[in-house]
């Protein structure tokens, strides 16, 4: 005769709950000042 199985796998239970991050990241400010470059005096070009 064919053997019954005594047992059926049980599935992995499904988590009852998510990870929750405590904190998120708080990204470096933004420098308040910008560079400004040194002018470069205009040369007119020769002919």
């Amino acid at each position: 005769p064919t053997r019954t199985p005594t047992a059926t796998n049980t599935p992995t239970p499904t988590p009852t709950a998510t990870h929750t991050p405590t904190a998120t990241h708080t990204p470096t400010p933004t420098p308040t000042f910008t560079h400004t470059p040194t002018p470069t005096p205009w040369l007119p070009t020769p002919d």
